[in-house]
């Protein structure tokens, strides 16, 4: 083998190891953030459900309306739920869809924000006070950014944690 030939297979080579490089790690900062922006997004959901369900004798009739318009968006294969302080569903009938322990909902009164993973959805819990008295919120849904190779890699990616 010539000089020549060595220089470019060493050449094709050191470009294909960078490029992989560079390749995956735009793949792992694409997927951290998808993962980040779908939790702002599941908060922003339970958030908005104590809203409609909690604060609606609250708010005047036009600011709900307001309020209503801006926020009327769904996630996909999204599932909402309340609980009160007794774990015990409210205002909305319990999801089948869905089945969440009491271990779990004694964990989100504990430590107030809590996200994990419900089957193939991502979920959050959060405690929500009120008025009326104390609550569980919990939203969850299906991510569908991504692809399914990302359905792969995010049991790998995070494992369920608390928000910080």
């Amino acid at each position: 083998m010539t000089i020549r030939n060595r220089l470019t297979w060493l050449f094709l080579g050191l470009v294909a190891v960078i490029l992989l490089a560079v390749m995956s790690v735009v793949y792992i900062l694409q997927a951290d953030y998808t993962h980040e922006e779908f939790h702002v997004r599941l908060r922003d959901r339970a958030e908005v459900t104590g809203y409609v369900f909690l604060e609606q004798d609250e708010l005047r009739a036009d600011a709900f309306r307001e309020f209503q318009r801006r926020y009327l968006r769904t996630l996909t294969n999204e599932v909402l739920q309340i609980y009160d302080a007794q774990l015990q569903p409210r205002f909305i009938e319990q999801d089948r869809r869905i089945m969440i322990s009491e271990h779990l909902l004694a964990r989100i009164l504990a430590e107030k924000e809590v996200y994990f993973q419900l089957g193939s959805r991502q979920a959050v819990g959060l405690f929500y006070q009120d008025n009326q008295g104390e609550y569980i919120i919990v939203a969850a849904a299906r991510i569908t950014r991504g692809g399914p190779v990302w359905s792969i890699w995010l049991p790998c990616w995070r494992v369920s944690s608390s928000a910080a």
